[in-house]
């Protein structure tokens, strides 16, 4: 949710270029609480989409991130790596995902040759995997290699495969451009992740500017479905991504978009009462022209 003053900063421009594009996929919103009075987005939101609009519980919510797993033989969460309640809503959905049929979790955060540690995941290996975690995701945040670290071990104890996908150590140390780094790093997840496939449906756990390039491959072969945590996005910048994202992704199965609002960002990650009040965008399989 974008508050009132938020609302303020966005350009008409964008607003207007957002809504085109939400009209235009045929798109289905749902809330994890009604909104508020004062909430201009939301007001908005309704105006622009009558009939679009669903209210479901924080439950439901965690509810709908599993069945969109298990409908699909590769769902793709991108995430932005500030924001820790995303994985704990993961972490939550887990029990489910697995009985909707979800065998793998694959991760970007840690390199492909740590998988023999995360296989083992004694605790040598733990703690290996806890360091590692550290020095390369704690800059996002006090909380973020401990969510990462927690996702993970839920997972093992449930019996999901938990599979480092991101390229080993020496491979990302080349002096390489930044860009032609990321498509060397997703062809390498891309190919992980085929492997995995090929002996049940999985679930990829990676950064949000990799999703879509991640996922876009596998549509033809497999029912793929893409979930955008957006985290605490500037307002411009979410409206650049939903709307460039809406436009330019046919072919997907279900693309489904998850706005983190000011309010649930203010929550304990580590209360299990926590609500998701989010906004998830569903785009459908077969868009109205």
């Amino acid at each position: 949710m974008i508050d009132s003053q938020q609302w303020k900063n966005v350009s008409e421009r964008k607003k207007a270029t957002f809504q085109k594009a939400v009209k235009k996929a045929g798109v289905t919103l749902v809330r994890g609480r009604k909104p508020l009075a004062e909430d201009a987005l939301s007001l908005k939101y309704q105006n622009a989409i009558k009939g679009h609009v669903t209210f479901i519980s924080g439950k439901a919510l965690r509810d709908a991130v599993s069945r969109i797993a298990g409908d699909s033989g590769l769902v793709v969460f991108g995430e932005r790596h500030i924001t820790s309640l995303h994985r704990v809503l993961l972490k939550k959905s887990l029990k489910a995902m697995k009985e909707n049929g979800i065998r793998f979790l694959a991760v970007e955060f840690l390199p492909f040759d740590m998988q023999p540690l995360l296989n083992a995941f004694g605790k040598g290996d733990r703690r290996a995997i806890r360091a590692r975690l550290g020095s390369k995701w704690g800059r996002y945040g006090k909380d973020s290699a401990k969510t990462i670290f927690l996702l993970m071990k839920e997972a093992k104890r449930l019996g999901i495969h938990v599979v480092a996908i991101d390229e080993p150590d020496q491979g990302s140390k080349e002096p390489v451009g930044e860009d032609k780094r990321n498509l060397r790093r997703e062809a390498h997840m891309r190919g992980i992740i085929a492997q995995c496939l090929e002996y049940g449906s999985v679930a990829v756990l990676c950064g949000n500017n990799h999703a879509m390039r991640i996922a876009g491959p596998f549509r033809k072969a497999h029912a793929t479905s893409v979930v955008e945590f957006m985290g605490d996005a500037p307002p411009e910048q979410k409206y650049d991504l939903f709307a460039n994202i809406i436009s330019k992704s046919p072919g997907l199965k279900d693309s489904w978009f998850i706005m983190r609002g000011p309010r649930g960002m203010a929550r304990n990650p580590f209360n299990n009462e926590t609500e998701f009040p989010d906004w998830v965008i569903h785009v459908p399989e077969k868009r109205p022209h």
